[in-house]
């Protein structure tokens, strides 16, 4: 848009940063050009891990996920996850406990205790371990 209100039409060569995006991006297609973080203090090591079960209980686990997510506390963040193991497939659900960790043990017992977990790797660790947890499921090429 010009000066005066007109509209002029972009040329791809003379705006290439107008057009960069628009390549394959469909019609709902935005563009972050600013982003503002408030940061918390928190305790570095965070209670976290996954449980795990055998998918054949997915469906189950998935449910009972969809309940237990709706009243979670701000102070911990659930992530589901379909995957296959060497073993087979399995369906986790990872936990990041970032509040009091006596009150995390306490709320997340019944996640804890669900169904037949084949594996239940909930345990202190630094946050950062939980960042890079599938850095070797999701390394490039896989």
């Amino acid at each position: 848009m010009t000066a005066d209100g007109r509209f002029v039409r972009a040329n791809e060569k003379e705006n290439p940063d107008l057009y960069w995006g628009l390549r394959g991006g469909g019609g709902n297609f935005g563009v972050v050009t600013a982003i503002e973080y408030r940061l918390h203090d928190m305790d570095p090591v965070i209670l976290g891990g996954s449980v795990v079960w055998p998918v054949a209980q997915a469906r189950d686990v998935l449910r009972f996920y969809r309940d237990i997510a709706l009243d979670a506390p701000d102070v911990v963040n659930l992530a589901p996850a379909l995957y296959s193991e060497p073993d087979g497939q399995v369906i986790e659900i990872e936990v990041c406990w970032s509040g009091d960790r006596a009150q995390g043990e306490a709320w997340l017992r019944k996640l804890r205790a669900f169904g037949k977990p084949a594996h239940d790797g909930i345990a202190p660790m630094p946050y950062v371990a939980i960042q890079t947890s599938a850095d070797e499921l999701l390394a490039p090429g896989r």
